[in-house]
């Protein structure tokens, strides 16, 4: 499937007014993924945990999995945070912080794994 494609799609999809306080979210991250991580790497977009289940590794286990994944292929990972509370799970996978827009409205941090 074509994701790109569908991108016209996601308007309607969400309803104006969702798709509306989205894109300022959605900017800020692709223009933190383009300049920190140029080229081919795997990106983990929208990777969240139900509050219910926060705290019980579940996050933990799909970056673990992607990472896995990314290291057999010799590829760079990149993510990003909105949350100020898991700033520190990222590094205890291996993950630096690389971006941050203090001119942004939109609080978020950039972390990659060479």
């Amino acid at each position: 499937m074509d994701l790109k494609a569908r991108i016209p799609e996601i308007p309607a999809n969400l309803g104006r007014d969702t798709f509306a306080r989205v894109m300022p979210f959605l900017s800020v991250a692709v223009r933190s993924d383009q300049t920190s991580v140029p080229g081919t790497h795997l990106d983990l977009q929208f990777l969240g945990t139900k509050p219910t289940r926060q705290g019980h590794g579940v996050t933990s286990t799909l970056i673990r999995a992607i990472v896995t994944r990314a290291d057999a292929e010799s590829l760079p990972r990149y993510l990003e945070t909105f949350e100020a509370r898991n700033v520190s799970l990222h590094p205890s996978h291996g993950f630096t912080i690389e971006a941050g827009d203090p001119d942004s409205p939109i609080r978020g941090w950039g972390f990659l794994r060479a």
